[in-house]
C-alpha cells in the first residue's frame, strides 16, 4: 500500500477511500496521497482508513474477478497462455492493497 499512496495511484480504493471520508479526512489523505516524503505515521494513517474500504471492496473484485477468469478461460490462445494470464489475475487479486 505505501508505494501506491506514496506515487498517489488513482485506484478503487483510494476512489472509495476518499469517497467515505469526512472534509477534513479528505484534506489529510489530499496531502498524504502522491507525497513520496509522506511519512510512517501518514501511511498509518491511511492504513487505519482502509479496512473498512477494503471490506466492502471484497465482493466487487471477487466479482470481477470470476468474470475475468471466466472470460480468460474462453479465449482461443493456448492453455499455457491462459495458464499465464489466470495466475497473473490471482496474483493482482490476492495482493494487498
Amino acid at each position: 500500500m505505501g508505494s501506491d499512496v506514496r506515487e498517489g495511484k488513482k485506484t478503487l480504493f483510494h476512489a472509495r477511500l476518499m469517497a467515505g471520508a469526512s472534509p477534513n479526512e479528505r484534506r489529510r489523505l489530499a496531502g498524504i496521497f502522491g507525497n513520496p516524503a509522506c511519512t510512517p505515521d501518514d501511511l498509518e494513517y491511511v492504513r487505519a482508513r482502509a479496512r473498512p474500504v477494503r471490506i466492502g471492496l471484497k465482493p466487487l473484485v471477487a466479482e470481477l474477478s470470476a468474470r475475468a477468469r471466466s472470460m480468460i478461460e474462453n479465449l482461443s490462445a493456448k492453455k499455457e497462455d491462459r495458464q499465464a494470464l489466470i495466475e497473473l489475475l490471482d496474483f493482482t487479486t490476492a495482493r494487498r492493497q
